[in-house]
């Protein structure tokens, strides 16, 4: 590890571009532009050896440099629907982990297909508005005995639900969603009669920019049953919730109190979820 004086980082910042930390001679592995202003690299020069920075152009603040070749490199894969890449940078008891990875997965496929199951038809709810793929790209920060400390995301992260990483300054709280969202149930859906909240029950915030989905069970369903889904509207990104959420929240539904209230941070990031 070494850190650059005021010389050598005015000729640093001469040899980089924009958010990126490496030498003009260096290839980029793996890096990002954080959501804190600051920027990390991975960087692997022509000798093997990948560095670790963290900084900006004008301020680097951190640099460590592999021991080995190809060390820092801890998960490359790859598969159907997405891949992922691992880099891990080591300073005493101090680890600085950097995740890349694009998730494909089935979830708005089984949400959509239990929709049409149930004989429903949003409009906003849709193959084409509802995100099949997952962005994750951040930096852990990590104490060997005192765990993890921080988690910054990329300003490219498409997670809108996560751990806390900045001050919460906005709070939402879900209800149920007016008649624009509302549809009726097809009679012949026997297990949704007479009251159609057996079947499907949407919540939605009162700026309209988040909306629950909570598919209660049914006798003959084969996709999702006691399960609910977190959608951010403008995005179409989506999360299954915990179980005990859709527990309690229905029982909040039950004993006729708010639903859920969901607290964000300034890049609306869910960082709380809680039934009140």
């Amino acid at each position: 590890m070494k850190y650059l004086g005021t010389a050598a980082l005015c000729l640093f910042s001469t040899m980089v571009q924009s958010n990126d930390l490496c030498m003009t001679e260096e290839q980029r592995v793996a890096g990002c532009e954080l959501r804190n202003g600051k920027s990390v690299s991975f960087c692997k020069a022509s000798n093997g050896i990948t560095t670790y920075r963290y900084g900006s152009v004008n301020k680097l603040e951190l640099e460590i440099a592999e021991q080995k070749p190809g060390t820092m490199l801890t998960l490359s894969e790859s598969y159907s629907k997405g891949a992922a890449q691992e880099y891990q940078a080591q300073n005493g008891s101090y680890q600085y982990t950097f995740l890349d990875a694009l998730y494909g997965d089935m979830e708005a496929v089984y949400l959509l297909s239990e929709m049409a199951h149930r004989g429903y038809d949003v409009p906003w709810v849709s193959e084409s508005t509802l995100a099949h793929h997952t962005v994750d790209k951040h930096l852990t920060v990590s104490h060997s005995s005192k765990g993890d400390l921080a988690r910054l995301y990329c300003q490219d992260d498409d997670h809108f639900y996560g751990k806390p990483h900045n001050q919460a300054q906005y709070i939402y709280i879900l209800r149920e969603t007016t008649d624009k969202y509302r549809t009726t149930v097809p009679a012949e859906i026997a297990e949704c009669q007479p009251d159609s909240k057996r079947c499907l029950s949407i919540y939605e915030d009162y700026q309209q920019e988040f909306a629950v989905l909570y598919f209660p069970a049914i006798g003959n369903s084969v996709f999702v049953n006691n399960t609910a889904y977190l959608i951010k509207m403008n995005s179409g990104a989506m999360v299954k919730l915990a179980p005990e959420i859709v527990d309690t929240q229905n029982q909040a539904q039950s004993n006729g109190s708010g639903i859920i209230h969901l607290t964000l941070d300034n890049q609306q990031t869910v960082i709380g979820l809680e039934t009140k």
